[in-house]
């Protein structure tokens, strides 16, 4: 298990939103470890990932964390489609989930 703690208790970090400022987005342990994962192992633009799916945001979209959180799920399962590497720790994705996406 790679997790020590609950993966699924929610944590909050400080970002850069689409317009500049400092933003704290909560979101699942695990989802912070996928995209620490993506940012160290893959070479994936983190900070651009936030700055680029708030500036797509609505306000009808809801919060800031249930979108960033939906975000990293998307990117997740657009990764597994395309058959790139996830992280060891990390669950095949369930074909049933592309049909979101």
């Amino acid at each position: 298990m790679h997790f020590n703690e609950d993966p699924y208790e929610r944590l909050g970090r400080y970002v850069t939103d689409g317009f500049g400022c400092r933003a704290i987005v909560h979101m699942p342990r695990v989802s912070w470890a996928y995209l620490d994962w993506l940012e160290k192992v893959e070479g994936c633009d983190v900070a651009g990932f936030f700055i680029d799916n708030d500036l797509i945001r609505l306000e009808s979209d809801g919060s800031i964390h249930d979108w960033m959180e939906s975000a990293v799920r998307t990117a997740y399962l657009r990764r597994e489609r395309k058959g790139l590497p996830r992280p060891e720790w990390c669950p095949p994705a369930n074909p049933c989930d592309f049909v979101d996406i």
